[in-house]
Parts: C-alpha cells; sequence; structure tokens
C-alpha cells in the first residue's frame, strides 16, 4: 500500500518521538507463567514501541523478549525485597527534606528512575537530579511531568513490585493472543494509554492523543479495516445515546432537539422525509417504541466533529473528531460513549487518502468545512486494532505501565488461567 509516505513522514517526525511495542503476534497457547514463546513463523517483522523519551528501532523483533527480560528485572527486585512503603503527607518536591524524601530516592533507584548510586550525603534532600527522576517515573506511568510526587504518583510508586510482576505477565499474554498482523501500514489505538498510532513498515511515523469511552461505556477490543473517511458527517444518535441521553433531556425541554441541530426523519436514505418535532408526543415515546431516526446536522457542533472514519464492528465504534478539544488536555482521557475520539483528525485523513492525488490538503480541509456530508471509500482499506495493554518494555528494557481504567486486569488473570486450565 503506498500513501506518499515520504511526504507524511516529514509532516510529523519532527512533532512525536516515536512509540509502541510489538504487539501483532501469532496467537497460541496462553499461560501466566512467561514459559511459552510466541509464534513468529511468517511473521517479516514488527513494531517496537520505546515511548516519548526515547529513540525508535524500527521492526525489533525482540519486543517481546525486551517485555520478557524487563520481568526479569522486576523479579531480581522481588528476591531483594523490594521497594518500601512511602507513608502519606504532604506533596514531596524539589528542597524538601526527611525521610518520605530518602524513601522516594530509594523507590527510584530501584526501579532504574534515578541513575548513579543510592547513597550519598544528600539522601534526605530533594535536589535536580531527584526531580528528574521523579519525572522519569511519571513520564513511564503516563503521568502529569510535575516532577512533584503528588498522591498520585506516591500511590503509583507504593504497587508492590509483585503486583507490577503479574502485570507485565498478564500482558505478556496479551501480546501472544493478539492477532499476528504484516510488517505493513495498520493503525492500533492503545484504550488505557489514551492515544492513536500510525505505523508504516513497522515504523510508527505518527501518534497522537485520543479519547475512549467511560468507564462504565467501555471502547471494546476489536480489529477491523478502515474502509471511508466521511466528511463534514452527520451524526446518527444509535440507540444506547438515545435511550440514556436523548430521549430522556427531549422529554424534560421539547426544544432541547432544535438547539442541537438534530432533526427527526421518517426513516433512512434519501427518501426519508423530516417530520415536524412540534407534531410528536415526547412522553408517549420511548427507547423501544420509536418509529423515528434522529440526525445531528454537519457543523460545528456535530458530535462526530469535522470528519470520521468507519470500520465493520458489532459495536457502532467510529473514529471521530470532536468539537470539545479541551478535553485532550486532561490526563485520563474516558469521556466518550465507546467511540474514539482523535487529537488530529486531518492529520489521519490525510494520511488514509495519501494514495489518492486529487484529494490535496486544500480538498480535505474544504470538504471538512462544507457542512455538506461526503463518503470517500478508501482505495485500500487499513486495519485497524484497538487494544488493551497495561504494559510494555522499550528495547533497552524500561518498562512503561498504565492505569487499569477498565479494571480488565484482575478478569484477564483469571480468564487465561482458565484457559490454561482447559488446555491441561
Amino acid at each position: 500500500m503506498f500513501r506518499m509516505k515520504t511526504k507524511f513522514v516529514l509532516m510529523d517526525r519532527g512533532v512525536f518521538i516515536i512509540f509502541f511495542i510489538a504487539l501483532f503476534l501469532t496467537c497460541g497457547s496462553v499461560f501466566t507463567s512467561d514459559t511459552l514463546e510466541p509464534n513468529y513463523t511468517g511473521l517479516p517483522g514488527i513494531a517496537n514501541d520505546i515511548g516519548y523519551s526515547s529513540g525508535y528501532n524500527s521492526g525489533n523483533i525482540n519486543a517481546y523478549y525486551d517485555l520478557k527480560a524487563a520481568l526479569q528485572k522486576y523479579r531480581d527486585i522481588a528476591s531483594k525485597g523490594g521497594w518500601e512503603h512511602i507513608p502519606e503527607g504532604p506533596d514531596i518536591e524539589l528542597g524538601d527534606r526527611g525521610i518520605r524524601v530518602e524513601l522516594v530516592r530509594e523507590r527510584l533507584y530501584l526501579s532504574g528512575d534515578m541513575k548513579g548510586t543510592s547513597t550519598s550525603s544528600q539522601t534526605h534532600y530533594f535536589d535536580e537530579p531527584l526531580k528528574q527522576a521523579v519525572i522519569n517515573f511519571q513520564k513511564r506511568h503516563g503521568l502529569n511531568l510535575t516532577g512533584v510526587v503528588c498522591e498520585k504518583t506516591r500511590y503509583e510508586m507504593n504497587i508492590s513490585v509483585e503486583e507490577r510482576i503479574k502485570q507485565i505477565k498478564l500482558n505478556l499474554d496479551r501480546l501472544r493472543m493478539l492477532p499476528q498482523e504484516p510488517y505493513d501500514d495498520h493503525i492500533l489505538v492503545n484504550i488505557p494509554d489514551f492515544t492513536l498510532r500510525i505505523f508504516e513498515y513497522g515504523e510508527n511515523i505518527i501518534t497522537m492523543r485520543a479519547i475512549v469511552g467511560k468507564t462504565y461505556r467501555r471502547t471494546p477490543v476489536l480489529s477491523s479495516d478502515i474502509e471511508n473517511v466521511i466528511f463534514s458527517p452527520y451524526w446518527y444518535i444509535p440507540p444506547g445515546i438515545l435511550s440514556r441521553d436523548i430521549l430522556p433531556r427531549t422529554q424534560e425541554d421539547p426544544e432541547y432537539l432544535q438547539r442541537r441541530n438534530i432533526r427527526v426523519l421518517s426513516g433512512w436514505g434519501g427518501y426519508a422525509e423530516e417530520i415536524e418535532q412540534d407534531s410528536i408526543n415526547w412522553q408517549d415515546v420511548s427507547a423501544d417504541n420509536f418509529p423515528f431516526i434522529l440526525r445531528q446536522d454537519s457543523g460545528p457542533e456535530n458530535e462526530m466533529g469535522r470528519v470520521k472514519f468507519t470500520f465493520q464492528n458489532n459495536y457502532n465504534i467510529t473514529i471521530h473528531d470532536t468539537p470539545d478539544w479541551r478535553l485532550f488536555y486532561k490526563r485520563q482521557r474516558t469521556f466518550s460513549s465507546g467511540c474514539i475520539r482523535i487529537e488530529k483528525p486531518l492529520k489521519l485523513a490525510f494520511y488514509l487518502l495519501g494514495d489518492r492525488s486529487e484529494w490535496t490538503h486544500e480538498k480535505i480541509l474544504t470538504a471538512m468545512y462544507s457542512g455538506n456530508e461526503k463518503i470517500v471509500s478508501l482505495t485500500d482499506p487499513v486495519p485497524v486494532h484497538i487494544v488493551y495493554v497495561t504494559a510494555w518494555a522499550d528495547d533497552d528494557r524500561t518498562v512503561h505501565f498504565r492505569e487499569d481504567i477498565y479494571h480488565r486486569d484482575d478478569r484477564d488473570m483469571h480468564m487465561y488461567r482458565s484457559i490454561v486450565a482447559d488446555e491441561e
């Protein structure tokens, strides 16, 4: 697949430093131990995610083994007693002194965030090297890079090495369970990392922030192929959002739909007629007895934003723009009803249509802001994988962790153990 790669890489290489783990391994038997090796038969290369703070090693097939080697590092820490608990108290920051500062320094030394030795005359003093070590830790855990040991940072530091070992082993199993992806173009969304990444020939060329589903409207794990780019999209309100959100608000406020530029239609397609909203007794309808289609007009207030990207799945999940850009500045971005909102939809649209010379940057912008929905089918659909990975290692065996936002880790550990029991 050719998508004007050189032009696009030049646009983005200076913006984001490259990311991500090898996530696409052949499925095999699954164990919660680390004894089973993945089957690389027929796999010419895989992407190696090494975080925002490092360089990039394209096509490094050792990415799985990097995480496995990191597991041994954490086992070594555990064999020596692990790290001590940092007691509650005020935030710990530059210039502070005391036993809690010493515990933070020792904790970061054990995990490799603090370079050099752990013993000096300044162990009780929060100096600049310790602040940088805190930032290193925060970067590995997807936290705000403040250099201050706040309550959230302290909580992550206090997760025991034994729990981190379980987390690493679980994600080794997740890697084994993921489908094999050829060393080619694909799009990867990692839910707990709140990112969308575009890969070409195994190299992560673009990274952007993403918003995923709320904890009670979770984004599902799935694999599909992006088939269409839809400019100035309408938003056809799905049944779940209709029943939970739109219909109750409309019953409380009959003018709600008009303010949101939402039309009531008699059905789908070009033969659908618009229904006068004043003719409907909203108190007599329910989600189970709703003979209409609700469609929000294209425009700046549309929930889909200026462009969306569609792929076949059983959950009505799409990737799309959003009018609420402020949410991308939040650290934890669980704000959607399941769909994936992205920070830079123009970049994704330009990438997906890069093999179509008629779709210039200017034409894409015009289509996005035209107010008239236009569906463009891709010449070659692009694989998209939505995954849930909470631990990975870069090529120097540094481990990155993310919060288990959907509380899937315990459930998946039990599931994988059940699979092993069934196989045995």
